[in-house]
């Protein structure tokens, strides 16, 4: 049993790191046409040089630093696309995007069911566990996370229902991109901000890579 949980836990670990690289390096390419290995070698080396020096006292110091610039970039970035790409309340409700529908509560349902299912098998969620100290400090650390990613969702999902309201049939003929629509957002911006983008994807799975 237990080497059989090893071995999904690596699994698992495996896919999560090779899709977090893949979407950094796809995401630079797409707002710099930067080439994707570059990215994703200087990404990957420089985590893994502050990991292994540190260990997890340093993941832990950086994830501190990264999520509190992760939260501000987010939040910048959501203010610059509402200026730039002004969309009424009243566009968003005529275009569909915020309707509920069988399927959007399908897609709730599932991706509940998937993203707990997969941290429980994500090593880097037990390590803060095993860090904690008490049960005080995981009860803190785990409300609290719970806020700032709800807050974060609420915010990229608001560029969700732009993106269908601005692009339409566009995210989704000829070839389905709907999966990319805040990227496209993003590209619009000015070129400062655009590498505002950059630096908050790279944090972004520096803080999970380690």
């Amino acid at each position: 049993m237990s080497i059989a949980l090893a071995t999904v836990t690596l699994f698992m670990m495996f896919i999560s790191l090779v899709a977090e690289l893949t979407a950094v390096g796809g995401a630079v390419q797409l707002i710099t046409g930067a080439d994707t290995l570059p990215t994703v070698l200087g990404v990957s080396l420089v985590t893994a040089i502050y990991s292994a020096i540190g260990g997890l006292p340093v993941s832990l110091m950086t994830d501190n630093v990264q999520g509190l610039a992760i939260l501000t970039l987010v939040v910048i970035l959501c203010i610059s696309i509402y200026v730039y790409t002004p969309v009424s309340s009243a566009q968003i409700i005529a275009s569909g995007s915020a309707d509920v529908t069988g399927g959007g509560a399908i897609c709730f349902v599932t991706l509940i069911i998937a993203v707990t299912s997969a941290s429980m098998f994500s090593a880097g969620n037990w390590q803060r566990v095993w860090s904690a100290g008490s049960n005080r400090n995981q009860t803190i650390g785990i409300f609290g996370a719970n806020i700032l990613q709800i807050t974060v969702l609420c915010l990229m999902g608001v560029l969700g229902f732009i993106a269908v309201t601005k692009y339409g049939d566009e995210l989704y003929v000829p070839e389905y991109m709907a999966f990319a629509a805040a990227f496209f957002l993003i590209n619009e911006l000015p070129f400062g901000l655009r590498v505002l983008f950059v630096i908050l994807m790279v944090s972004m799975v520096a803080s999970t890579a380690d």
